[in-house]
């Protein structure tokens, strides 16, 4: 039995290491038979962008660190207040120590995820004003998706 719970010999999500070197083997056949045609490859990534046609793009309004001048006696700044918007909501993000604490703007959204860049996400909720927190603060590329009852709200990329 492995470290998280799963049996590899019952589990048919968990693969043999022993089975890698052949299904490389069968890839490359697979390949040299029938490539996948070039059109089609662009086709396919082209429909993949479309997977978020239905969220909503927030763009940066306001970043607290933008001109600032960067003190050389300080490594990372105390703090960080960012202010993403649309036309119809807006994300309030304040980057402080080890927390992401925010809120959207009309409260409404039924929680917030934070998508990391290595494509891990943490989910929170949202209380009656909008406030949302992320206590364990990643390092890297993030962006927030607020679930609102009138679609979902994404903000630009931005680094913490």
């Amino acid at each position: 039995m492995s470290d998280s719970g799963t049996n590899p010999e019952t589990d048919p999500s968990v693969m043999d290491p022993g089975d890698a070197g052949l299904l490389s083997e069968l890839r490359l056949a697979v390949e040299a038979a029938d490539p996948v045609p070039p059109r089609l490859i662009e086709t396919a990534r082209a429909a993949f962008v479309w997977r978020t046609v239905d969220e909503e793009l927030a763009h940066l309004q306001f970043d607290s660190l933008a001109g600032a001048e960067v003190l050389v006696r300080s490594d990372t700044p105390s703090g960080v207040h960012l202010s993403f918007a649309t036309a119809a909501a807006s994300i309030e993000v304040d980057v402080a120590g080890n927390t992401i604490l925010g809120q959207v703007v009309p409260a409404g959204a039924t929680g917030v995820t934070l998508l990391l860049g290595s494509g891990r996400r943490v989910d929170t909720g949202c209380d009656e004003l909008g406030q949302f927190s992320f206590p364990s603060r990643p390092s890297g590329p993030v962006r927030l998706v607020a679930h609102q009852p009138q679609g979902d709200v994404v903000t630009e990329w931005f680094t913490v």
